[in-house]
Parts: C-alpha cells; structure tokens; sequence
C-alpha cells in the first residue's frame, strides 16, 4: 500500500472514529458513521487509482526491461566474451601488424619465430667475451630479398691490430648488431623489421628511427641478460621513447611458447625527417673539396655536417649535405626534457656521419666518391659504425672535436694503424 493511503487509513480514520464516538446527539452520530464510511471508500477508491497509474506506467517498462533490455545486455556481453577468446587464440597462432603500404596484414607467426631463431643461430659466433647480441633484418613486404643476421662484431680491418676489449676512445671496437645487419640487408630498409636477441640501446634505436624500421621483436630471453641489467632505465626512457615517436612497434617474442607479446603498438610510422638533408647537382669538374669549401664558407664552423657524392639507383649522380638532427619525432621539447641518459652515455641527437651512411644505405645510393667530408672530428662511435659500413677515408673541414671529446684520440690511433686515411681540406 501507499504511504499515503496508509498514513490515511491508520491515522485519519481512528481520529474520525474517536470524534464520532465523543458525540451525544444521535443523528450526529448518524452523520459521524456515515462520514466514516464514506470516508473509507474514498480511501480505497484512492488505493484503487494509484494501482491503475502504477500498472499503467511501470507495466511496460518492465516488460521492455525484461523481453528486451537484458537479453540485449546478456547478448553483448557473451559476444565481447567471443571476440576476446578469438583474439587470443590469434594473437598465439598470429601477429597482426600494419604493413609499410597501410594495408592492415597478418602475418605468420612462424615467420616471426623462424627469424628470430635465424638471430639466436648466430649469436654465439660474436667474438665479444661478455656480450654477445645478434639481429635478423628482413622485409615482409619483399619477400624476394633474403634476410641477413649479424652479430655484435668487430669491423674485418680491426682484426690483428687491438685486443678484443680495447677501447678506441669512448667507443667500443664493436658494430652493434642491429647496425651491422641494417648495413648489409639487401632489401629495402623502409618498412623492414628486426629481430633481435637483446634489448636495443638508445644509440641503436636512433639508428633503427632513421633507417625506417617499422617493428622490432626482441627474445624474451633478452630481458635478462646483461644490457637490460645494466641499463634497463636507459632502456625504457630513452630506447622506447625513440622508438615510440617514431612509430616502431615493439614486441616480445617467446620462441618456445610461440607467442609474440607487445610491449608498445603503433598505427602509424614516422618516416625519417627529410629535414636537415641537402641534395645538390655536381657540376661538371666539381670536387668533393670545393663542395667543402663552399660548405664552411656557407654554414661557418657552429654547424655540424658531412657530405658525401653518390650515386642513384637510376645512375644520376648526386651530391649529399646531412646534418645532426634529432631522431624522427623526437622534438627539441624532448630534448631539454632529457638532455642524455643518466649515465651521460647515450644523447638524443643522431651524429652526421652515421646519418649519413644509413641515409645511403636507405635511399639506395652508391658511393661515386668513397672519401666523406666532415665539418668535425667524428666521434669515435661514428668512426666504428664507418667502418662497419666499410667506409675508411675522410676529409676534415677543422679539426674540432665533435660531441665527444675522444674522438681525436680514436682518430689518430687508427690513422697510425692505417685504418683509415684522413686529409685536410686546404
């Protein structure tokens, strides 16, 4: 019953009984009995019309609630149930990525594990004592070009001349593997990916960024091993931040499970910036000094460059000017947010020198002169990826050091083994 019709019929109709009660004249009690009982049948006359509003309004809402909205609901549910068990089972027998061309493919997971395993098949034929890292590079979209492992190695023409532990300058003797594969896959860089037994550094991230990687699987074995120990902040503050603005996908890969876990999804790559890189003719009896010159004179001694001629995949011959420039996506916000890693190791900016050989390698450019000229003294880590690259000539614009003050030092060390072969712009 209704409060109301309640409150009525246990509070107003004892009173009105009472006061009926208390009078003496017999027809006002006539006229009390009477008021009392139409009184009653108001009552529930009142009790009957609040039913009919009440079935009148909730009767089909409970209706709808019951033959409509919670069959919906249930339905929902169980099909979100569905589409989860599907995703599971596909992420377990497939990987689903976003091709170079933004068509969405699936591809196999076999192909995944069988080139990671390809890494791990070469990785104990590194000669590094403490840390041996492999990569796989291939290309999805060009199948027809064979994939190429590498390991963490010294470059052919160091052999014989140091310790495999000796430092040059700052750097180690060491190509990283990511670099040593990215330099001899035949294939087109621009949309390949890489498997890879460690986790990657900062410096091979960049790399990695300006070579147009669009996925990295790293074995999960990796993340415990010896880089991830010891630099597993720099790892994820800066290696994923890269690797996030540039819109490199990354994944773990568990060959035995076969499953493949991301670690961070991308929709979307960001290509290599195509700014600060020059492209200019050569003219008829131009040489790779008078560019130089032309170069200095121009720019002044604040910038840092180097400058190479090649040659096109069509045969044109073409003059190449590249700066230093931050990783693709990475803005200058970022970098005063975080400067270098916290053991001053790895910065953000990508050294000329190194730019300049990925961007040849990535545009499929030959060399039409093998000699490179360099505004600065290179770091000694770019002198190692040079090598890696097979390149050993240079000419100086000044003999001012670079960002890393070591790199005079590596410099002399290998031009006194003959290494290398440096000139000086006049």
């Amino acid at each position: 019953m209704n409060d109301g019709v309640a409150f009525l019929h246990e509070g107003v109709v004892p009173l009105a009984q009472h006061f009926a009660g208390l009078v003496i004249d017999d027809d006002a009690a006539d006229r009390a009995t009477a008021f009392v009982v139409a009184f009653k049948r108001l009552l529930v006359g009142a009790r009957h019309e609040f039913l009919v509003i009440q079935l009148h309004f909730f009767r089909p809402l409970e209706l709808f609630c019951t033959c409509i909205l919670w069959p919906t609901i249930h339905a929902t549910l169980l099909l979100v149930k569905v589409i989860y068990w599907v995703w599971q089972w596909l992420q377990k027998r497939y990987h689903i990525c976003l091709l170079l061309n933004g068509i969405c493919g699936l591809n196999d997971i076999d192909l995944i594990v069988a080139r990671m395993q390809d890494a791990v098949d070469v990785v104990l034929s590194s000669e590094h004592e403490t840390s041996r890292v492999a990569a796989c590079v291939f290309n999805p979209a060009d199948p027809s070009c064979a994939p190429v492992s590498a390991v963490n190695s010294r470059p052919a023409c160091l052999h014989g001349h140091f310790p495999w532990d000796a430092r040059l300058g700052s750097s180690s003797q060491y190509v990283h593997a990511e670099v040593m594969a990215l330099a001899h896959f035949k294939g087109p860089l621009r949309g390949s990916h890489l498997c890879v037994t460690d986790p990657f550094c900062p410096n091979c991230a960049k790399n990695m960024a300006e070579a147009g990687v669009r996925t990295v699987y790293i074995d999960h074995k990796g993340f415990q091993k010896d880089f991830i120990a010891r630099n597993g902040d720099e790892f994820a503050s800066m290696s994923m931040l890269i690797a996030e603005k540039a819109g490199i996908s990354v994944h773990m890969v568990n060959r035995k499970e076969r499953t493949v876990t991301p670690i961070l999804t991308q929709l979307a790559q960001t290509r290599p910036s195509p700014s600060a890189i020059e492209f200019f003719d050569i003219d008829d009896g131009m040489t790779l000094e008078a560019a130089m010159a032309t170069f200095k004179k121009r720019l002044g001694g604040r910038e840092t460059w180097a400058t190479a001629f090649v040659r096109e995949p069509d045969g044109t011959p073409r003059g190449l000017l590249v700066f230093e420039a931050l990783p693709p996506g990475i803005t200058p916000e970022d970098f005063k947010a975080r400067g270098t890693s916290a053991t001053g190791k790895y910065r953000f900016p990508l050294d000329p020198l190194t730019r300049l050989l990925i961007t040849v390698r990535r545009m499929g450019f030959t060399w039409l002169d093998p000699r490179i000229g360099t505004a600065r003294v290179p770091s000694s880590r770019a002198l190692v990826n040079a090598l890696g690259f097979d390149v050993n000539r240079f000419i100086l614009a000044s003999h001012l050091p670079d960002h890393d003050a070591t790199g005079a030092a590596a410099m002399a060390l290998l031009e006194d083994k003959k290494l290398i072969t440096i000139e000086d712009l006049p």
